[in-house]
């Protein structure tokens, strides 16, 4: 009985621990499923991540700081070695010295400010900066983090991204904004100079109008006489200041005529000799064949002994080297400085005068500055510095490159659109004729206009001087109405610029009642910047413009009434 009883708890026994046995192998299986599943699901995610941190458009990064001062790095994407050509270094601690170590010189003590600051703080880090590349690269590039405290150390958990890129757009559209600020700043000076020489013109035609009438009822021996004729000297050298600011804004009336420019250039060093030191040596290469320009001679003399005076003057006379040298180069309009970069100016071959000296030279920071007017390195009160010869190759269609680096010398290339000396046709200003022509009668009614009572004053005397009765009139309406009445004039003189009707509306009129009379208008603008159009009817007999001499005005008067 007891044997039987042992066997039946024995049987229940080994009953038990079967069904145990299979329960625990059924919590095995799915033990190792869920661990299969939980395996295969880490593993998607790791490839998830994988592929976003190598298709993300920068490096994900994870490294660590710890208050003990030892930084390392725990995680970097592939893209490190596209961005910032620095491939995985397996010591932690290696890899941020040699990462940092690349960052830009100006840059380091920034970086490692701003991490110390985010172990202190533990905010998050936000960097940018440049980095050297082992290949000499500099790029741009800012990094975002989120640091997170674990244990000892804080780990930054984050992404660097190449802004490169979108720091050069910046740089452009900065660039971009200061020539749109610099070209405003350049209308509103030629606004200005334009309105200073049309006022000192005016004056200087009454002062030297005066001055020359005067001088006709001294004696020629007189002590009067000598005084009043240096003051019309002297008022002649101070109106070349109107004619300065004309040239500054391109308004300087052109002479043209196809020249030879080595020719004009090999004239000006010839002048200009005298100012050399001993010590200077000078290198003239004329060109192998005539190079030709259609130009004002004497306006482009001043910018070839501007430019030749700089380069002299840079040397201190303390010896040196300048050379000039000449050649025909293609040019787009991109290529010429901001100020020269307008409608007039095309693209093609351009010939070029050049001087280069290797004297102190100019800063970066001064050389965009040259082309302003009353800039100069030299001192105060030195003049208009290159700003006239800007004006003068803007009228031109030209224009001025100047290359040079301070304490090596400056290179100064001067472009003219180039002229085909097959086509070349040189046709003289003036005819002169070997008969002689008698002048014609100076006698006769005159009609002279302009608003300025002085001005009026002193035209009614110089026109008095050639034997006319002169009708005045203070604007264009008095003008038109003398007309109108039916004055008979041989010739009338308008200002353009006067209140209520303007000379060319004045002129417009007259001729509607009376085509006949010759017309000469007068400004202390330039003939090219009058408001003409471009049809015969719109255009005066003749101009003159401002301080006038009497000598200008019989010639021209002379040349009307012939």
């Amino acid at each position: 009985m007891d044997e039987r009883r042992s066997n039946t708890r024995l049987r229940d026994k080994i009953t038990y621990l079967e069904e145990q046995s299979r329960k625990l192998a059924r919590v095995k299986d799915k033990l190792e499923e869920q661990v299969a599943e939980r395996t295969r699901h880490l593993r998607e995610q790791k490839e998830q991540m994988q592929a976003i941190t190598e298709n993300v458009p920068g490096v994900v990064f994870q490294f660590y700081a710890k208050k003990s001062g030892e930084n390392g790095v725990h995680y970097v994407s592939p893209k490190m070695l596209d961005i910032f050509g620095l491939e995985f270094i397996e010591d932690p601690e290696l890899y941020f010295q040699t990462f940092s170590a690349n960052i830009h010189e100006e840059d380091q003590q920034l970086w490692f400010d701003s991490i110390r600051e985010v172990i202190e703080k533990q905010i998050p880090w936000t960097w940018k900066g440049r980095y050297v590349k082992p290949s000499g690269e500099i790029i741009w590039f800012e990094g975002h983090s989120i640091p997170t405290l674990r244990e000892d150390e804080i780990v930054f958990d984050g992404i660097f991204i190449d802004i490169t890129k979108k720091i050069k757009r910046e740089e452009e559209r900065r660039e971009v904004i200061r020539q749109q600020e610099q070209l405003k700043k350049l209308d509103s000076l030629k606004t200005m100079a334009g309105a200073i020489a049309h006022r000192f013109n005016n004056a200087m035609m009454a002062v030297q109008g005066n001055l020359e009438l005067m001088a006709l009822t001294l004696p020629d021996d007189s002590d009067e006489y000598r005084m009043v004729v240096n003051a019309a000297q002297a008022a002649s050298g101070a109106s070349r200041i109107g004619s300065m600011m004309l040239t500054y804004v391109g308004q300087k009336p052109l002479q043209l005529q196809e020249l030879s420019l080595s020719d004009l250039v090999r004239e000006c060093v010839t002048g200009l000799k005298g100012q050399f030191d001993t010590s200077i040596t000078l290198r003239f290469s004329p060109p192998d064949h005539s190079l030709y320009c259609s130009g004002d001679d004497t306006q482009i003399k001043e910018v070839i002994e501007s430019v030749l005076t700089n380069a002299i003057e840079s040397l201190d006379n303390e010896g040196g080297v300048v050379e000039v040298t000449f050649g025909v180069e293609h040019y787009t309009v991109d290529s010429f400085p901001l100020p020269f970069q307008d409608a007039e100016l095309k693209e093609g071959m351009y010939v070029y005068f050049q001087i280069q000296d290797n004297g102190h030279g100019i800063s970066a920071g001064n050389l965009s500055q040259i082309f302003e007017p009353f800039y100069t390195t030299k001192f105060v009160g030195r003049g208009l510095g290159l700003a006239l010869t800007v004006g003068i190759l803007q009228a031109h269609h030209g224009a001025i490159i100047v290359d040079s680096t301070l304490g090596k010398g400056t290179t100064v290339r001067v472009l003219f659109p180039l002229l085909n000396p097959v086509a070349k046709q040189v046709t003289d200003v003036v005819k002169e004729s070997n008969s002689v022509e008698a002048k014609p009668n100076m006698g006769g009614n005159i009609l002279f206009a302009d608003d300025e009572p002085i001005i009026l004053l002193a035209g009614q005397m110089m026109l008095e001087q050639f034997g006319f009765t002169v009708y005045t009139a203070a604007n264009g309406i008095e003008a038109v109405e003398l007309v109108r009445r039916g004055t008979e004039l041989r010739a009338i003189v308008l200002d353009i610029l006067m209140p209520e009707m303007d000379g060319v509306e004045a002129m417009q009129e007259i001729r509607k009642i009376d085509p006949t009379i010759p017309i000469l208008l007068i400004s202390g603008y330039s003939e090219d910047d009058l408001p003409l159009d471009e049809d015969l009817e719109n255009k005066p007999d003749a101009f003159i413009a401002k301080p006038v001499r009497l000598a200008d005005m019989q010639e021209k008067l002379e040349m009307l009434l012939g």
